[in-house]
């Protein structure tokens, strides 16, 4: 604490999303004059990247590492896309950045990637560098080219050529969480046909099986719900309820089955199986390969015919994708045949087993990055949330933005607003103004924004950032963290417990750049170097306060 070291500051950002093939090796493999950022997958990336931003003042580029498609980047548990731009305007509009370099596959490409590229351009100022092919490994049909630039000049890229060189994947991805997987299948063989979804939510599942008059269990339960036939092959239908439970089954010739499914916004889905490598739209590029045997596929092309996503499911056996269905929230049903284990995920662990020759599998769903949006007037908004995750955008005006359960991403935009994360794990985001922030229950980052803001972690281990201005920050239980910075203000720290929550301290500083001294009943901390107080631990004795107390460069960071 009494040496005047100096402060490195970074002026390039890489910020790599978790959910990309090996991440961990791009992040070693990043060059060594930028400070690199691992973006959680389980929460808003764009809210990482801007809560990041806020603690530099001068960035010259920020690179982002994630999957895309076209006009679409996927960062955290969101998307930054044409259909999101109103939403994170506020943040985007704070990105004091001079170049932004996107790595996502095909963000550039066709009419929707050119105007995600004009309209970033416009909201950020930044010049901005994207791809309209593959991004990565070139074994897979990928490059390292950006192809497509606003500015004249060709960008640096964010990796060592030995990282690119032997880096083995590309940046293009399903978006998909796996809700639920059920098995269905006695020991003999069974085959998937059909699938619908009944108005009380409930999945029917069409099939038929080989058991040659010996007693069918469909759910392993030890207890046949059908006869089997002499004649050795027989129409079955089982229903399972919202979540995947098996409920009943009899006895069926129903062959309703589509392999294609269109979205309200005319997004098609379609599945199938192949052998080896597939390329689905024929651009001469490998899309997928199977994982030994024959594997179900499923795929997502736009209105214009363009492809999105593809994704495959199977293991060493031959698997098949047979029918799909959509519900009204956009949940994707899948219904196909496996043999022996099959890998659902692609986490690389069985999900499941089959119990005889080849049965069937019934999977729900979920494009996690497709959280709807709930958005208010430029005037005093009341906004409320659901039991699902939401974007709630308060706009102008002072709101109060209530997210109720599941993870919600909460903007109060300009305004003094009070926002209140409820259940699950959220990020609140205060904006301009003087804004109260409250997490509530579960694990939430709490980001104050510009203004003189105070902030309640509530239960769970919460991340607070007070952003610019003089901010109140009040952990309450679990473990928190507490974010400080040169530039953004004194804040005031209330209830510190120490041992058990944590000072992260950012902007390239380290614990003998610190200075802390008693005043009073509080600690204060200083920048050794400038004599900047960033924060007053209140009613806390400095001699309890050491390096223990502390992280440096952030959680997530190299």
């Amino acid at each position: 604490m009494t040496s005047s070291t100096e402060i490195f500051k970074p002026t390039t950002l890489i910020f790599i999303d978790a959910g990309v093939d090996s991440y961990q090796q791009l992040v070693e493999g990043a060059i060594p004059t930028a400070e690199v950022f691992v973006l959680d997958s389980a929460t808003d990336g764009i809210a990482q990247i801007s809560e990041a931003l806020q603690r530099y003042q001068t960035i010259d580029a920020v690179h982002i590492i994630s999957h895309g498609s076209p006009g679409c980047l996927y960062l955290g548990n969101a998307q930054l896309s044409l259909e999101t731009f109103n939403f994170y305007a506020p943040q985007l509009q704070q990105w004091s950045v001079a170049n932004l370099l996107l790595y996502g596959c095909n963000v550039a490409a066709g009419d929707a990637g050119e105007e995600f590229v004009s309209q970033l351009h416009a909201l950020t100022g930044a010049e901005v560098a994207a791809s309209t092919t593959l991004t990565g490994s070139v074994t897979q049909g990928g490059n390292w080219e950006l192809e497509v630039t606003t500015a004249q000049i060709k960008p640096a890229l964010a990796l060592q050529a030995e990282a690119m060189a032997s880096y083995s994947s590309v940046f293009l991805s399903a978006p998909l969480k796996v809700e639920w997987a059920t098995s269905l299948g006695d020991a003999g063989s069974d085959y998937a046909y059909g699938l619908k979804l009944d108005p009380s939510g409930n999945i029917l599942v069409s099939g038929y099986s080989h058991n040659f008059g010996n007693p069918i269990d469909l759910n392993g339960d030890g207890k046949p719900e059908l006869q089997g036939s002499l004649w050795g092959s027989f129409g079955w239908q089982a229903q399972l309820n919202a979540e995947g439970q098996f409920q009943s089954a009899s006895l069926s010739n129903w062959t309703e089955h589509s392999s294609v499914v269109t979205d309200k916004n005319g997004n098609r889905y379609e599945t199938g199986s192949f052998w080896g490598d597939l390329d689905l739209n024929q651009d001469g590029k490998i899309d997928l390969t199977s994982n030994g045997g024959r594997d179900a596929y499923i795929a997502k092309f736009d209105a214009n015919n363009q492809l999105l996503w593809t994704k495959n499911i199977g293991g060493s056996g031959s698997d098949y994708g047979s029918s799909l269905a959509l519900d009204e929230k956009g949940n994707l049903y899948l219904v196909g045949e496996y043999e022996g284990s099959i890998d659902i995920d692609g986490d690389g662990t069985p999900d499941l087993t089959s119990r005889g020759n080849r049965d069937v599998f019934v999977i729900k769903f979920s494009e996690h990055f497709n959280n709807p949006l709930i958005e208010g007037t430029p005037n005093d908004d009341i906004l409320r949330g659901t039991a699902d995750g939401e974007r709630i955008n308060g706009l102008a005006g002072s709101d109060r933005l209530y997210g109720n359960a599941g993870n919600d991403t909460i903007d109060g935009g300009d305004g003094n607003d009070l926002l209140y994360g409820g259940d699950g794990n959220d990020w609140l985001i205060g904006g301009a103004g003087s804004d109260r922030l409250y997490g509530d229950a579960g694990n939430d980052s709490l980001f104050g924004g510009d203004g003189d803001d105070i902030l309640y972690g509530g239960d769970g281990d919460d991340t607070l950032i007070g952003g610019g201005g003089s901010d109140r920050l009040y952990g309450n239980a679990g473990r928190d963290t507490f974010v400080l910075a040169p530039g953004m203000g004194q804040d005031f720290i209330y209830s510190f417990e120490v041992g058990i929550d944590v000072i992260r301290v950012e902007g390239g500083l380290s614990f003998e750049n610190l200075q802390i001294t008693q005043s009073g009943s509080s600690t204060l901390i200083r920048v050794l170097a400038t004599g900047e107080t960033l924060a007053s631990l209140v009613s806390t004795n400095s001699t309890l306060i050491s390096n223990s107390s502390f992280e440096f460069d952030g959680i997530g960071s190299r």
